[in-house]
């Protein structure tokens, strides 16, 4: 042992490293997981990456968290959720299923998050408009097949996105609320045609009559002050003051409890990871941990 602490001393004070021993290379392989690719009605090629718990679905099922942009989010989302199963079981959680949605070949992000409006294209030149028939991919198509593979409770399903994909999370809400329980929109891009997602707020409240409860939670970084350049002069706010005044607006409707949180120290890119932290505990606690 002395022998080889002396080599290894040796080594390093002579500039060389030890060398590591040589071991077969391997990828590393989330446990519990699969992934799927979904082609849908008007041919958009989706990638589904699925995450099961550990342990026996509970009788009225497991609950569910869908995931946009999940060709980046799905992992640390269930990475997150395996580590409250392990040290948070004392507050209520009980991990369910991660539901995953990406792309088989190139994003379409642009056009399925995006609600239709006048415009046929971004600043960039992608496509817009098309939430209404993403939305309907993921009630016809995803959701059943889902279904028919898992025991589920249909009463515990979520949807989280960020940015544009908080924009249609918001979207979605305000079209029909009905379809998911819990909606986590993180630094939700509101601004976009002139916070056209807005336009079925007034209805929302008739919406909402005859649901159970429903839980809308927003967030954004107190870095995510700016406003596009393009909307300069529009009367249209940053994503945080957006963020925060629509759960101003929305607090206190009957029938929904609404979350807000400014998330300290963060801007447009990290404000990620927080806000998915939270979705993973608002779908399998109730709530913050």
């Amino acid at each position: 042992m002395i022998t080889r602490f002396l080599l290894i001393l040796t080594c390093f004070v002579c500039g060389a490293a030890p060398a590591l021993p040589q071991a077969p290379s391997a990828a590393y392989v989330m446990e519990r997981t699969e992934v799927r690719d979904i082609v849908s009605a008007t041919g958009g090629a989706y990638r589904i990456f699925i995450q099961t718990p550990e342990g026996p679905a509970p009788e009225a099922g497991y609950p569910v968290l869908y995931i946009l942009d999940g060709e980046d989010n799905f992992a640390v989302a269930a990475a997150t959720t395996d580590r409250y199963a392990k040290y948070a079981r004392d507050h209520g959680f009980e991990a369910g299923l991660i539901v995953g949605i990406g792309y088989a070949e190139e994003s379409r992000r642009s056009l399925d998050y995006t609600p239709e409006t006048d415009l046929t294209a971004d600043a960039r030149g992608r496509p817009v408009g098309g939430a209404g028939a993403f939305r309907e991919f993921i009630v016809s198509d995803l959701r059943p097949a889902i279904e028919a593979d898992f025991p589920v409770d249909t009463s515990r399903q979520s949807l989280f996105g960020h940015s544009y994909g908080g924009l249609f999370v918001l979207d979605t809400f305000f079209a029909d609320p009905s379809l998911f329980q819990t909606y986590v929109a993180a630094s939700p891009s509101i601004w976009f045609g002139t916070r056209a997602v807005l336009r079925n707020e007034a209805e929302l409240s008739g919406k909402l009559a005859g649901l159970s409860p429903r839980t809308l939670v927003l967030t954004a970084g107190d870095g995510e002050d700016r406003i596009p350049p393009a909307l300069a002069g529009s009367g249209v706010g940053s994503l945080r003051a957006e963020a925060e005044a629509l759960a101003s607006r929305l607090t206190g409707i009957e029938g929904l409890k609404v979350h807000h949180r400014t998330l300290t120290g963060e801007t447009h890119g990290s404000a990620l990871l927080p806000a998915l932290g939270s979705a993973v505990a608002y779908t399998f606690a109730g709530g913050p941990l």
